[in-house]
């Protein structure tokens, strides 16, 4: 689960609809709209999120609440837990509410503490990542650089 497919589940049991319904209402597939209820996709983009709250009613706590939800499903990485989202003026606010951790969020957390030590580790982290697309990391010394093949 995510903070956004919590808070949209509350208000749409609040305000009666359905997620086909709202669906409907916004202009997105109903696998778009259950895919945020489960937690399977946390992005979102602004014009959806704008979208909803019109869908879901005028109140402006209800659309910060979405915007709250989904700005800390957006919080990764090592100091993420230093970060802090809250609604001025509202006491119901979800900041302190615990979130499960994905595998892959898991997964990365500790790659990341690990890399620390281990300089092997630290340089396949980079290959990978630029292997995926990311551009403007550092180019690995060629001397330090290591062919990693499988065991059998």
């Amino acid at each position: 689960m995510s903070y956004l497919s919590d808070e949209l589940e509350r208000q749409l049991e609040e305000t009666k609809t359905t997620g086909l319904q709202l669906a409907e209402r916004i202009g997105v597939s109903s696998s778009q709209v259950y895919n945020w209820l489960n937690g399977r996709q946390t992005s979102i983009s602004e014009a959806q999120l704008s979208a909803i709250q019109a869908a879901l009613g005028d109140d402006s706590i209800y659309h910060a609440r979405l915007v709250e939800a989904h700005l800390l499903d957006e919080r990764f990485g090592l100091s993420s837990h230093l970060v802090t989202v809250a609604i001025m003026q509202d006491s119901q606010s979800m900041h302190d509410k615990p979130r499960r951790e994905s595998r892959g969020e898991s997964a990365l957390q500790y790659l990341a503490w690990q890399r620390k030590d281990n300089p092997d580790l630290n340089e396949l982290i980079i290959d990978l990542a630029r292997l995926l697309g990311a551009d403007g990391l550092p180019k690995l010394a060629s001397h330090r650089r290591k062919t990693y093949a499988p065991k059998l």
